[in-house]
């Protein structure tokens, strides 16, 4: 966390898998003030999104993305701040 604190905001784009490890070090920040995350699997993302809002994180803004105009397919992005 205190590495991270050295940054005003983190954009976070992990595989389908999420970002499970990362999500802990991120919620126990205390100067980082926004985090913008990228996500190809919505499951994933409620889970992180789920330890950042119990890490005292606000989920601001989530937009989901049909990139894929032929597939039930669908990206999102979301911005956090404390």
């Amino acid at each position: 966390p205190t590495e991270l604190d050295r940054f005003d905001a983190i954009v976070l784009d992990p595989p389908r898998a999420g970002a499970r490890e990362q999500m802990g070090t991120l919620a126990a920040t205390k100067k980082l003030a926004r985090i913008a995350y990228v996500s190809c699997n919505p499951s994933t993302f409620a889970r992180d999104a789920r330890t950042l809002v119990d890490g005292g994180w606000r989920l601001e803004r989530i937009t989901p993305v049909g990139q894929f105009r032929w597939s039930t397919h669908v990206e999102l992005v979301a911005a956090f701040a404390r």
